[in-house]
């Protein structure tokens, strides 16, 4: 829809004819940010057409997820740092460790989880700590990315 000066379009549950369309503001169109970790179907999709990707887990989960992506991305022949990868997750800082462990169970039940579901999600810790999690999530290509 953003190539073409009159797009039409013809899918199974939308059509469009002759669209007039705006002008993007990046030359190509947008960006392309794809959300989710679905391995089979969502990093397939990425691989294909994705400029970006927001996964969420722990550093385990993440280094898996980007494993499959990396997969998927040579199996049609893309390079995967074309791709930046984001991490979606909390920070549950304290002045220490111990102070952002107390935290934790506050946080969980603040977001309807359970405590292990939320260590998973959240990066706690001290400042230092929490710097040094930061940086071992961080891999060639991604951004380091968190909401609070």
């Amino acid at each position: 829809m953003f190539t073409e000066e009159r797009p039409s379009f013809d899918g199974s549950t939308t059509r469009s004819t002759s669209a007039e369309r705006a002008r993007p503001v990046t030359p190509g169109g947008p960006p392309i940010l794809v959300g989710g970790s679905g391995e089979k179907w969502t990093l397939r999709l990425v691989a294909e057409r994705a400029d970006a990707c927001n996964l969420f887990g722990d550093l385990e989960t993440i280094r898996h997820k980007i494993s499959v992506l990396e997969q998927h991305c040579a199996e049609i022949g893309r390079d995967p740092s074309e791709i930046t990868k984001t991490r979606l997750g909390s920070l549950v800082i304290g002045d220490t460790d111990a102070a952002a462990e107390a935290k934790l169970p506050g946080f969980a039940r603040g977001r309807n989880m359970d405590v292990e579901r939320a260590r998973a999600f959240a990066t706690v810790g001290g400042p230092d700590s929490v710097a040094e999690q930061a940086q071992a999530s961080s891999t060639p290509g991604s951004t380091v990315c968190s909401s609070t």
